[in-house]
């Protein structure tokens, strides 16, 4: 009977010490991601400063939300090309994702659910799909300064 008692009390501890340890992990993780400035809404409002300058064809604004890296990639002359065919009436975020197994340290991909009201004049052949995902890189580990390093319809 008292070994019951001791094993009872011996469990009862150990899932006592136990849950703290796991709450403990769960507040470490946030604590990390806020300390990175990895925050959605943080993510979001890049993004939405970007989606409402494409719309008011202000493409040099929009440019200048690109990381150094991904202007590297594509000239100024290239994006607006891509952008001045359309007439974008208006564009609503709907959802903003954390890809972590896509994310590094200093360089996370996001999958952005949002509704776009445009209008293509000419259709061609080369017409693609809209992208789907984002990455947004923090430069010199500025917190919360995100830029847009890449976007794409896959990650």
């Amino acid at each position: 009977m008292k070994r019951a008692i001791l094993a009872i009390a011996t469990l009862l501890l150990t899932s006592s010490i136990i849950a703290p340890v796991q709450a403990q992990t769960v507040e470490t993780q946030s604590s990390r991601e806020i300390a990175a400035g990895l925050t959605l809404a943080r993510a979001e409002s890049v993004l939405q400063k970007y989606f409402q300058a494409i719309a008011l064809r202000n493409y040099q604004e929009a440019y200048n939300l690109l990381s150094p890296r991904y202007r590297a990639q594509i000239s100024y002359q290239q994006f607006v090309k891509m952008y001045r065919d359309y007439i974008i009436k208006g564009v609503s975020i709907k959802s903003v994702q954390l890809m972590p197994e896509f994310s590094t340290n200093n360089s996370h991909k996001f999958a952005v659910e949002y509704s776009a009201s445009y209008i293509q004049p000419v259709f061609s052949d080369s017409d693609q799909q809209l992208p789907e995902f984002y990455t947004l890189v923090a430069p010199n580990s500025s917190i919360g300064e995100w830029l847009i390093d890449g976007i794409g319809t896959a990650p």
